[in-house]
């Protein structure tokens, strides 16, 4: 947003997604940060934790659809679901 180079710790498109939405809900990243941790007024955290909610609960659905579009069978997929609900 405030279009400076940084090298991240993670891969970027789930950073440059979070940016997307963040700007989408009105944050422009023009506020400064003077300590690791600190939390802009202005930053839409409520609606980030939404959005990571609902993008978690649509990965289980989309994940036994993939693997029975894969041709396997319903209990392969099923397995596949149940491992990506309780992989945490």
């Amino acid at each position: 947003m405030s279009k400076k180079f940084f090298i991240g710790a993670y891969p970027p498109l789930a950073g440059l997604f979070y940016t997307a939405f963040a700007w989408y809900f009105g944050y422009s990243g023009d506020e400064q940060i003077y300590y690791a941790g600190q939390v802009p007024s202005t930053f839409p955290l409520q609606e980030l934790r939404i959005v990571s909610a609902i993008m978690g609960a649509f990965l289980v659905p989309i994940v036994y659809l993939t693997v029975r579009l894969l041709g396997h069978g319903r209990s392969t997929a099923t397995t596949a679901a149940g491992l990506l609900i309780f992989g945490n």
